[in-house]
């Protein structure tokens, strides 16, 4: 960020005080405020959500099993469909 001296420094607060009025300067400040605590607070989350969260063995091989098992059924219903089709062609 370059180095502002204190006159360029009291030009933009004139200006700034110019276009948003007095009443509103506070609001903007605590506006600003805001948005930077959000800005950490996800700089933070991030950090955390990098590590991976540790995996239930059971539940993953419960999952396989059932995908596995699903995949049989449909390999049989279409075996049977094809035989189906094949004693119809008959």
């Amino acid at each position: 960020m370059p180095n502002l001296r204190p006159q360029e420094l009291l030009i933009i607060l004139v200006i700034v005080l110019i276009l948003f009025g007095g009443s509103k300067l506070p609001d903007l400040a605590r506006n600003l405020g805001r948005a930077q605590k959000e800005f950490r607070d996800g700089m933070d989350d991030g950090k955390k959500s990098d590590t991976p969260a540790p995996v239930d063995d059971a539940s993953v091989l419960k999952a396989e099993r059932e995908a596995l098992t699903a995949e049989r059924e449909a390999l049989k219903a279409e075996r049977e469909a094809l035989k189906a089709d094949k004693d119809v062609d008959s």
